[in-house]
């Protein structure tokens, strides 16, 4: 008879034997795109951690039931109802469409679903991931302390109670003084 001690033991090396994958937490849609723009656009994305979900059928419902940050489309005939799919779901309103091919026109006719990029055919992978690049970075956020002028106020300001910088608000300062 085996002690509840050994069966402890015998559970945790079997769950310790379990290969661990990397989940990427942001998964991209990439729907009915060729094999060329495919490998290109995983390898762009695969640099920002993303991963990419190939998908050729029945894409409109699985933007419906799974979230993806964001999707990268043929701009044709299906387009439409995909992004309109896209665009009424509940976890994937906000998502990013990135439209494939198309020219300035296409582009406009699908305006109204929010189009983020739209990326050039044929696909270059320099300028996939500059387009990559340009939408999955943050703006630049100022930090730091402000400059010296506007950390004190001069004697003659009636503001010079307060000696508080304010970076919401800076003009009120201004205007003070």
């Amino acid at each position: 008879m085996a002690t509840p001690t050994k069966l402890i033991d015998k559970a945790l090396a079997s769950a310790a034997a379990i290969p661990s994958s990397r989940k990427n937490s942001a998964r991209v849609a990439l729907i009915n795109v060729k094999d060329s723009a495919r490998i290109v656009l995983s390898e762009c994305f695969r640099q920002f951690g993303i991963g990419t979900v190939l998908m050729t059928e029945h894409a409109a419902e699985r933007l419906r039931k799974e979230k993806f940050e964001a999707c990268v489309l043929k701009l044709d005939g299906d387009a439409e109802t995909i992004m309109e799919s896209a665009r009424t779901s509940r976890s994937n309103s906000r998502m990013v469409i990135y439209g494939l091919g198309g020219s300035a026109h296409e582009a406009m006719r699908f305006s109204k679903y929010g189009i983020n990029a739209i990326f050039n055919e044929p696909l270059e992978r320099p300028a996939a991931l500059k387009l990559v690049r340009a939408t999955q970075t943050p703006p630049p956020r100022i930090t730091g302390s402000p400059p010296p002028a506007m950390n004190s106020a001069p004697a003659a300001c009636p503001c010079a109670v307060k000696k508080k910088y304010l970076p919401a608000r800076p003009w009120k300062f201004l205007l003070h003084c």
